[in-house]
Parts: C-alpha cells; sequence; structure tokens
C-alpha cells in the first residue's frame, strides 16, 4: 500500500479544487470579508486557508523528488525564491513611483524602499515591506518551510511517516509557545523560525493523509469521514471558544495546541470533500486556472485592490474626503454593494495575467 502511494500520479484535481478554494478566501478576507453566515462564524476562514497550501504542498511530496536533494533545492529555488525576489523588485520600483506622486502614509519612504534588508530579506520573514504584495510573506515561508523539511526528510528517513507527523507537531507546538511569550518581538528572525515550525507539520500532514488514510477510501465512506472530520473540528473550535488566527504575525490569542488541530482538521476535511466533489460533480477549466494562477493572484490581488480603489474614488465616487481616508488607511473598503466586482477582479486580473504570460512563453519556447 505504501510502495503504491509514493508513486507519483497524475494531475490530482482535488489538489485544483484546495488550491482554488485557498485563495479564494485569503483574497476574500483581504477584502474585508462580508458576513456568510453560520459556516464561517463557526470555521475562520483564517485557521485553515494558509495551512491549505501546506496541506497540498505535502499532499504532492513524493519521495522520487529526493534522489538528488541539490535538484529539488534548485527547482523550488527557481520556482519560488527567485520569482518572490524578482516581484518583490518590481514592487519595489512600484512603491518609489507612487512616493513620487503622492504620499501615502503606509507605504514605506523612499530611503526605506531600496536596502538590502527589504529588497532581499524581509520578503522571508514578515512580507509587509512594501505593503502592496504583502500576501507574498507566505511564499517565503513555504520556500523555507519544504527546503528544511526535505533536508529533514532525507536525514530522518528511517523514521516512519507517522512517528515524523508526532515529530512536527511538537515543533509546531514549541512555536506556537513561543509565539505566546511574544519571542518574535524581540528578534524578528522568531517569526520565519515559528512559521516554519507550522509549515512542516501541515507539510507533513498533507504527505500522511495520502499514504494512510486517502488509499482506504471509497466513494461512499468519504461522507462519513467528512462528516467526523467536520465534528471533531467544530469541537476542536468551540472547546477553546474560537479565536481569530492570525499565522502571519503567529496571533492566536496564547493558543498553543488549537490551532494547530484546528487547522489539521479543516484541512483534511476539505481535502476529502474535494474528492466527494470529483466523484459527483464535472470538471471545469475555471477550477483548473484559478488553481495554476494562484500564486499570481497570492502576489499581485492587493495591488488590483488598491488600484480599483484608486479609481472608484476618483472617478465614480468623486470625493476628496474618501480619497484622504484612502491615502492613510491601506485597509480602505469600498462600499459592500461593490465588493463582487472587487472580487471578480482582484481574481480575474492577476489571472489574465497568467493567461497572457503563458501564452507569450509558449510562443517564445523558451523556459522562465
Amino acid at each position: 500500500m505504501e510502495e503504491n502511494a509514493l508513486q507519483k500520479p497524475g494531475r490530482d484535481r482535488s489538489m485544483d479544487l484546495l488550491r482554488a478554494l485557498a485563495i479564494i478566501l485569503m483574497v476574500y478576507g483581504h477584502l474585508g470579508g462580508l458576513p456568510l453566515g453560520w459556516p464561517f462564524n463557526c470555521f475562520p476562514l483564517y485557521s485553515y486557508h494558509m495551512p491549505l497550501f501546506l496541506f497540498v504542498s505535502g499532499y504532492l511530496f513524493h519521495d522520487i523528488l529526493f534522489r538528488d536533494y541539490g535538484r529539488f533545492l534548485k527547482k523550488k529555488t527557481l520556482s519560488l525564491a527567485l520569482p518572490l525576489i524578482g516581484w518583490n523588485i518590481v514592487y519595489a520600483v512600484i512603491v518609489s513611483l507612487l512616493n513620487a506622486r503622492g504620499r501615502f502614509s503606509f507605504l514605506p519612504s523612499i530611503e526605506d524602499v531600496w536596502t538590502v534588508h527589504n529588497l532581499f530579506i524581509e520578503p522571508f520573514i514578515g512580507g509587509h515591506q512594501y505593503m502592496l504584495n504583502l500576501a507574498t510573506w507566505f511564499v517565503g515561508m513555504l520556500y523555507v518551510s519544504l527546503v528544511i523539511y526535505g533536508l529533514l526528510h532525507v536525514a530522518l528517513k528511517r523514521i516512519p511517516d507517522w512517528g515524523m507527523l508526532l515529530f512536527y507537531f511538537g515543533i509546531g507546538v514549541l512555536g506556537l509557545w513561543g509565539s505566546t511569550k511574544h519571542l518574535q518581538d524581540q528578534n524578528r528572525w522568531l517569526l520565519l523560525v515559528f512559521h516554519v515550525s507550522q509549515g512542516m507539520f501541515y507539510i507533513h500532514l498533507g504527505r500522511c493523509f495520502r499514504i494512510y488514510i486517502e488509499p482506504f477510501f471509497s466513494r461512499f465512506n468519504k461522507w462519513l469521514v467528512a462528516c467526523v472530520l467536520l465534528v471533531v473540528w467544530y469541537f476542536s473550535l468551540r472547546y477553546f471558544n474560537a479565536v481569530p488566527y492570525v499565522m502571519v504575525w503567529m496571533s492566536y490569542n496564547n493558543r498553543i495546541m488549537q490551532p494547530l488541530i484546528a487547522g489539521a482538521m479543516g484541512c483534511m476535511f476539505w481535502k476529502t470533500l474535494a474528492d466527494i466533489i470529483v466523484d459527483y460533480v464535472r470538471p471545469n477549466r475555471l477550477e483548473t486556472l484559478i488553481s495554476q494562477s494562484s500564486w499570481q493572484i497570492m502576489t499581485h490581488h492587493l495591488l488590483v485592490r488598491f488600484a480599483w480603489d484608486w479609481v472608484f474614488i476618483c472617478y465614480i465616487l468623486k470625493d476628496v474626503g474618501q480619497l484622504e481616508v484612502f491615502h492613510n488607511t491601506f485597509w480602505y473598503m469600498l462600499p459592500i454593494d461593490w465588493f463582487n466586482l472587487s472580487i471578480f477582479l482582484c481574481i480575474g486580473v492577476p489571472m489574465l495575467w497568467y493567461v497572457v504570460w503563458t501564452w507569450v512563453k509558449s510562443r517564445l519556447g523558451k523556459p522562465f
């Protein structure tokens, strides 16, 4: 069973569904979000939407990648770290141009934009150096988590996967304990350490789910598993009185184990539900396109929101007072009537960029 589970499969539609769900929820949260009623009140989206990306990475993690760790490291550097730095430089240019036009209180000053720290280091720690691309903090954390996870996977390969899951859970708990002591406020590098401590747990959880749980799924027992996971997830949140989660700052309201348990239940529930959807709902191109462009959406959706807010205030509202508010509040939110259009633009524009760039690359016939 385990040997077969470790074979590298073709494209998994359930992974597309999970990535699409996670990126939509992230955009939704960054637009202020509308009250969606009971499900989102009982299961705060910040408790699981970023862990979902890590879970997917672990699910797709296969031993074959580590026959040559150097090759794996090169692949992740080219696909994650270098694009992160490249786009960070682009956003440094954008912020410089905005500063030249007029001061925004939430953007760094010109002298702070072009520092080595903000260009090459901060993207892997907090990621809020230029604000307009703040969501890419996750890309830096994912890269470091995968690199360290891969090293440990090679070094500790004799330990069974279920034993490693307990090991990573323990590391995650230590990271959460450190965050409750606000150690990251005293040493900023500890923020990255605490991020990685959580990240490796969710990565390995995805791998263990594929190896130990999914092989026993049938078309019908998935419903039972989904119900059990939903109940456990619900009570893991209710028992501790569900609190706001902010993974980027490791802000969990002094909770140590609850975030890991709630995040794990959420990831496994949505994966099981995605498997059920695959069984009963026909695939469509949109879900795949959203999944494939998830990193573009993550990187650029806040810039799209920023530009759209500016256009709306200046040319639709034509309100100087609101423009002043906008200049001083990054999280300025449009009137609720425009929420759906904002969601469409923040997802659709980066998707369009992905489609165009993919077409350009295919025409040039060169790898990027």
